[in-house]
């Protein structure tokens, strides 16, 4: 009888929260339905700084990965996350010493830093990472990307994220635009000014339209901003910190549109992209990563970062004066309230 073969799962999971540790938790189930799989899950220890997190995650992860080698048998596969910036020396580390082993490594990207940008340590990743691993991309553009700055050569299978993100409550169907929303890390690069100076400049035509704003800020002033623009209007503005859970399927029951308007570098394939139009929701959002290929209405994707206020404040506009503008495009978002099946895993 022929073995199944073994994975062994060497990813760091929450906490801390994050898409990337989300989707490797849900890769870890996914995975346990079909192969035996020994974990090495890497979590982050309460109350301890981002300096010596980044040092201990690193470590931790090095050496799972060394017993993930010394445990393995023929045919089974390690599973790992390359990590981004001076993160990718740890990754490094351990896919040399997984191959220098002989062990066979599904390697699931989450990241594009390294595919817009080549440097020393990521061509000598790649050049190990030609043979004997597998590489999962989250989108033909991913995929692309790492051919042609690498050298081609990579055995590559695209598996989206949105198979992993459970189908939202059903609801009504929207008839009417009421309330935008923001949910994601409050940063600059992840747009937060943006989406404020799209709100404000909204609220000049529509005074009525609500605004909520999600996630946890990273930094006082960062928070100020947001408190300042939600003292202006009391009435028709809200943050509501961090959600999860309950609280985040109840904040998607009330956004009509969530405006995405991400410079984050790193930006790959946003779960939130995924779990708004699971709900329902409409988005609009920049062209980062993958986001082009999850959001179906090319239109609500802009390209140029500095056009953003414009562009989703023209949109957004448009459905508030043409309410039935608004029930078609609600529309379009049908197709991706479902979640589609995971594609086969390139292993075995």
């Amino acid at each position: 009888m022929t073995r199944s073969p073994a994975i062994h799962f060497v990813c760091v999971t929450p906490p801390p929260v994050t898409g990337m540790t989300n989707v490797s938790a849900a890769m870890a189930i996914r995975l346990a339905e079909k192969y035996p799989v020994v974990g090495y899950r890497i979590n982050r220890p309460e109350g301890i700084s981002n300096r010596r997190w980044s040092a201990t995650k690193h470590v931790r992860l090095i050496a799972g990965a060394m017993q993930a080698a010394l445990r393995a048998r023929n045919g089974d596969y390690v599973y790992m996350t390359p990590d981004s910036g001076n993160g990718l020396i740890g990754s490094l580390i351990m896919l040399a010493m997984l191959r220098i082993m002989g062990r066979q490594v599904v390697m699931h990207h989450h990241v594009f830093s390294y595919l817009n940008e080549t440097s020393l340590v990521s061509r000598l990743f790649f050049r190990i990472a030609r043979h004997g691993v597998r590489h999962i991309v989250l989108c033909g553009r991913m995929g692309e990307l790492m051919q042609s700055r690498y050298g081609g050569g990579f055995e590559v299978v695209v598996q989206s994220n949105a198979a992993l993100v459970g189908a939202a409550a059903s609801r009504p169907e929207r008839l009417a635009l009421r309330t935008i929303g923001y949910l994601s890390n409050i940063t600059t690069d992840k747009g937060i000014d943006t989406f404020l100076a799209t709100a404000e400049q909204l609220a000049d035509r529509y005074p009525d339209l609500k605004v909520l704003i999600a996630g946890p800020a990273a930094s006082e002033a960062v928070r100020g901003l947001v408190e300042q623009f939600v003292a202006k209007n009391t009435k028709n503005r809200q943050y509501l910190g961090p959600v999860y859970g309950a609280d985040k399927a109840k904040f998607f029951e009330q956004v009509d549109v969530l405006l995405f308007p991400t410079r984050y570098k790193n930006e790959a394939e946003p779960l939130v992209i995924f779990e708004a139009a699971r709900a329902g929701t409409l988005v609009i959002a920049s062209d980062r990563g993958c986001i082009c290929e999850q959001i179906a209405d090319r239109d609500l994707v802009v390209p140029d970062a500095d056009d953003f206020v414009q562009r989703a404040a023209g949109r957004v506009g448009t459905w508030i004066d043409d309410p039935a503008a608004f029930a078609t495009a609600w529309r379009t978002t049908e197709s991706m309230r479902t979640p589609p099946d995971l594609p086969a895993l390139p292993i075995g």
